[in-house]
């Protein structure tokens, strides 16, 4: 009976020393080969999250509720907020006719807790959301031709949507370097960060979008052509960034 026992403890050591472990770690550390299988494998999954930051801007349903907002349908939505409390824009009688956006001829949507304004929160950071996704997937040495392509895109995004939230939510630039404007939520943001996040100067805002741009306009330019006009080139980067400061 010993001797049964002793061969059956050989046998069980001999079975693992033979076996072909898995050395990766499956732990917070990851190799490099792992990283490099990973990125190489981005280009494809990337893309499809493209697609989500083209439709970002015109998807409804940004307050998340139901449809009974009609006026939540995306940025033209918010050009409509934008044009309708502009001082061109002049009504007879607004009291008459279909109008979504009487709040906002009023000017009665400048308060917290306004739809409008919460529309108008949610849109951008929503947006942005997807652009730090593809951010944070792409790393900044990407030398992948396609990822480089992304990661222009992503950046001239977020800078977007940074270039209308800091003129929604406070006043122009000169003059009020110092004043309180908007979060910023990077791809490097924590979710403990998050949850303790004040608003950020107009100066360093607006510093956050010409850094994104600049480094856009680096990634985008020589690339071959867009594959539609939903794409963010070079030119719509040098565009963003000739927005006048003032």
């Amino acid at each position: 009976m010993k001797i049964n026992k002793y061969i059956l403890l050989l046998s069980a050591t001999m079975v693992v020393v033979s076996c072909d472990l898995d050395k990766y770690p499956e732990g917070s550390t990851v190799t490099q080969d792992q990283k490099n299988e990973v990125v190489e494998l981005l280009p494809d999954r990337i893309s499809s999250e493209l697609n989500g930051l083209k439709t970002g801007l015109y998807s409804h349903t940004n307050l998340l509720t139901d449809f009974n907002n009609h006026m939540d349908y995306g940025f033209p939505a918010a050009c409509m907020i934008y044009e309708t409390a502009g001082q061109d824009l002049l009504t007879l009688n607004d009291q008459t006719g279909y109008n979504k956006f009487i709040s906002s001829q009023r000017l009665l949507d400048r308060n917290i807790t306004s739809t409008f304004n919460s529309f108008l929160w949610k849109l951008y950071y929503k947006h942005m959301k997807t652009a730090n996704d593809i951010l944070k997937a792409i790393p900044a040495e990407a030398t992948d031709a396609s990822l480089k392509k992304y990661r222009g895109q992503a950046l001239a995004s977020r800078a977007f949507d940074y270039l209308q939230l800091i003129q929604t939510y406070q006043l122009t630039y000169i003059g009020h370097e110092t004043a309180n404007g908007v979060p910023l939520v990077l791809e490097t943001t924590t979710d403990t960060e998050l949850m303790n996040n004040p608003r950020a100067s107009v100066q360093q805002v607006y510093t956050r979008i010409m850094e994104d741009l600049d480094e856009a306009i680096t990634l985008l330019t020589g690339v071959s052509a867009r594959a539609d006009k939903a794409e963010i080139s070079v030119e719509v980067a040098y565009g963003l960034r000739a927005v006048p400061i003032c």
